[in-house]
């Protein structure tokens, strides 16, 4: 806080949150946010060892998950449980804001002002997006863990390319979408959540395990700009939930990436015949799960 302010606004007092306040506080950063109209106040604790679940060296339980948009996880364990965590509300975030901002920046071009000036109202806006996007995300991620200690799980694997959302095809309009939810929180807390409670995380490349099928056995190649092989893989996608093996035999799409992915990783030895439940949809709502009896 320079002196100009101090003069101007006296001290601020700054409210800790209550679940750090019996935290032994080792540093405070308070960061800016848009051009300085907010900012963060972000508090670094220290945890000792032994309040810190020691990780398990070998892998028993094991659980992957495919990150995407209208389903934002995508989950099944080394035993056939899946289940999906919704991601429409996320979406229907971005698009609320997305139209607010959008309808602000035509009354920039209507006031003579360049669509990229950022008025108060357009900050805040973004800041509010940013909030509810945090927000959805931390419940999202106690909504797994819930399901990881039901599971017993003891091994987390997350599939993630670097620059996905970049290459990825899905049409103009759900790459922005795309885009714009940002994985990199919501793998980062999964993280942070694994590294609290002992449990293994693994982040997986994870090319080509929404197009190869999981059912056939089909090898998962890794993918390689340099790398021009046209692979050939035995089933094909029917719908934008549904693969088919190639005997005829249907998964969930999701599902099936999310089990190439935990197969490329090689944590766990899958079983041959696996068999797969029907997964359920857990919905993030009010702090409230919500389970639909079909995904």
């Amino acid at each position: 806080m320079n002196v100009a302010f101090r003069k101007k606004f006296g001290s601020i007092k700054i409210r800790m949150p209550k679940n750090v306040r019996n935290k032994k506080i080792s540093y405070i950063e308070i960061v800016p946010k848009q051009k300085g109209r907010f900012f963060e106040v972000h508090y670094t604790y220290e945890m000792h060892v032994s309040q810190m679940k020691k990780q398990s060296t070998t892998t028993s339980n094991a659980l992957s998950c495919d990150l995407g948009v209208d389903r934002l996880l995508s989950c099944v364990t080394n035993t056939g449980d899946a289940f999906l965590i919704d991601g429409k509300k996320l979406k229907s975030i971005n698009q609320y804001f997305n139209k607010m901002i959008r309808n602000l920046q035509l009354k920039n071009v209507e006031n003579g002002l360049s669509k990229r000036v950022v008025t108060n109202k357009m900050a805040a806006l973004w800041h509010k997006r940013e909030r509810q996007i945090n927000g959805y995300i931390s419940q999202t991620v106690g909504l797994l863990f819930k399901k990881v200690k039901a599971c017993n799980i003891d091994t987390v694997v997350v599939g993630y390319n670097t620059g996905w959302k970049q290459k990825s095809d899905m049409g103009k309009k759900n790459n922005q979408k795309f885009v714009q939810i940002p994985f990199h929180k919501l793998i980062a807390a999964i993280e942070n959540k694994c590294v609290k409670e002992g449990i293994r995380f693994l982040k997986q490349e994870e090319s080509y395990t929404s197009k190869a099928s999981f059912l056939d056995k089909d090898r998962v190649p890794v993918w390689s700009k340099d790398d021009r092989t046209h692979y050939r893989f035995s089933g094909k996608r029917m719908t934008r939930g549904l693969y088919q093996s190639k005997a005829g035999t249907c998964i969930h799409a999701d599902i099936n990436g999310a089990l190439n992915t935990l197969e490329k990783s090689r944590v766990v030895e899958l079983d041959e015949n696996l068999k797969v439940k029907t997964p359920i949809l857990l919905e993030v709502q009010k702090r409230k799960a919500v389970a639909s009896c079909i995904a």
